[in-house]
């Protein structure tokens, strides 16, 4: 009260600034992260990342980012466009996980970056306490995945563990082989693959899949010629030749 007047207040014009304040407040925080500076150097940002780890602390976000550039980057080549690329994480690949015991978060995914035609395993943890002794050497990881799992193709991928894998298993440098050709003049066609697949327990199987059936044979001389000692490596045959209505290799 002023003078002796009481002041009204309009009740429109109190309903505008809320309006105005609130459209000022998500411009701020739509906005800021276009301000925000990885601390780990330069990043392609993962689109739905929060999607699926909304509760990650961003100094973990931002390790991701930054770790999947670099990888991005050392399978890209010179002079190839990486910065501003972005990425989207593979429907039904994302996992969240939380030990209690250890107190340790953490997220596992396939992520995808269409501009580049790459796709990469993706791995991080995080904990609450940041000197948790339960955290492992490698907080966060991208590597190469299997042939099967890549949606754009083969490019060559190269990962940390790469050299490592490829001096223990010197076969992996000799696949894979894909054999397919008509034979008979064109009445009989013959069609296998041979690949491998690195288990968690750090051993290595070769995997023959004959879409054609009946190379079994023909694939272990197939890779004799090339120089796989075969008593070296646990072989799995899958014969898909009944499933695909394929008729046998002659």
């Amino acid at each position: 009260m002023k003078d002796g007047k009481k002041i009204e207040l309009n009740p429109i014009k109190l309903f505008i600034a809320f309006i105005v304040l609130v459209a000022v407040v998500l411009l701020v925080v739509s906005i800021a992260p276009l301000f925000h500076e990885n601390p780990f150097g330069e990043q392609i940002a993962i689109d739905n990342f929060s999607k699926y780890y909304s509760d990650v602390p961003d100094s973990t976000k931002d390790s991701v980012l930054a770790a999947l550039f670099v990888i991005v980057n050392s399978n890209t080549a010179e002079g190839s466009e990486v910065q501003g690329a972005s990425a989207k994480i593979r429907d039904g690949s994302a996992e969240n996980n939380y030990d209690k015991n250890k107190d340790i978060h953490s997220g596992k995914f396939i992520v995808d970056i269409e501009s580049m035609q790459q796709s990469y395993a993706g791995y991080f943890e995080w904990s609450k306490d940041e000197n948790n002794v339960n955290l492992s050497g490698y907080r966060t990881l991208f590597t190469c995945l299997n042939e099967d799992e890549l949606i754009y193709g083969d490019f060559g991928c190269k990962d940390m563990f790469s050299d490592m894998i490829t001096t223990k298993f010197p076969v992996i440098k000799k696949l894979p082989i894909r054999v397919e050709y008509y034979s008979d003049n064109y009445s009989i066609y013959t069609y296998y693959y041979i690949g491998y697949e690195l288990k968690d327990d750090g051993d290595l199987i070769i995997k023959i899949t004959d879409y054609t059936g009946g190379n079994y044979e023909n694939a272990l001389e197939k890779m004799k010629a090339e120089g796989v000692d075969l008593e070296k490596y646990t072989i799995e045959y899958n014969d898909e030749s009944t499933s695909l209505f394929w008729g046998h290799a002659g």
